[in-house]
């Protein structure tokens, strides 16, 4: 085999297996602190990619560490090591760490995808609690800014909830009297799902009777 042929399949071999060592690699830093009882990650949301993960045994008996197919050699009381992964999909990501003596601990990381080219949107609206509950334009929309023209085409009060599931991706409307409108803008920084509803008439249970007409879901691609 040339020398040539022998870096290639080396390299092809280091980029398939997850590492565990003490060397630095790119990718989005996570603190692990590992007792004997449980188990931290700061911060607990990354974007999908690599990361990076410096594991510190805190505890009193030796540890291992899974992150999906990433693991680590065994680890002292005292000692840390680094993990290198690649988290390829959006949501939570089950991490595992066992004790020869400690309890099983376990947790998820969970991974979002950031918006990276944002773009400015506008939606259209429409909310009949009395008749067809809310319609909108399309529910499949850019990340980015997002500006939804609300009207109440209904016969009473009204107004309308936006969220995501990050603290900045939500708002809603004041009330809206009959044939009121308002403009609700708000800006997604993650592509995955918002939900809306309405504020003061919110989707009945299934189990009750209640259906979906008065909330939905967003795409935010």
């Amino acid at each position: 085999m040339t020398s040539i042929a022998l870096a290639a399949g080396l390299t092809a071999f280091a980029l398939a297996v997850p590492l565990a060592t003490g060397e630095d690699r790119a990718g989005t830093p996570v603190v692990v602190r590992l007792t004997d009882s449980q188990a931290t990650m700061t911060p607990g949301r990354v974007p999908v990619g690599p990361v990076l993960l410096r594991i510190v045994n805190r505890g009193r008996t030796t540890r291992t560490f899974v992150l999906g197919h990433a693991r680590t050699p065994p680890i002292r009381p005292g000692s840390s090591v680094t993990l290198h992964t690649l988290l390829s999909t959006r949501g939570p990501h089950r991490y595992v760490s066992v004790g020869r003596q400690g309890a099983r601990v376990s947790g998820v990381l969970d991974a979002f995808v950031p918006c990276l080219e944002p773009q400015a949107s506008t939606i259209d609206v429409r909310m009949d609690h009395d008749r067809s509950g809310i319609t909108l334009s399309q529910t499949a929309i850019p990340c980015g800014t997002v500006t939804l023209v609300v009207t109440n085409a209904g016969s009473m009060t009204d107004s309308l909830e936006v969220f995501a599931d990050y603290p900045r991706a939500r708002g809603s409307t004041p009330e809206l009297d009959p044939g009121q409108s308002a403009r609700l803008t708000i800006h997604f920084t993650e592509k995955g799902i918002a939900y809306y509803q309405s504020g003061d008439y919110p989707p009945g249970e299934p189990e009750f009777g209640g259906g979906d007409a008065d909330g939905g879901l967003l795409t935010i691609v």
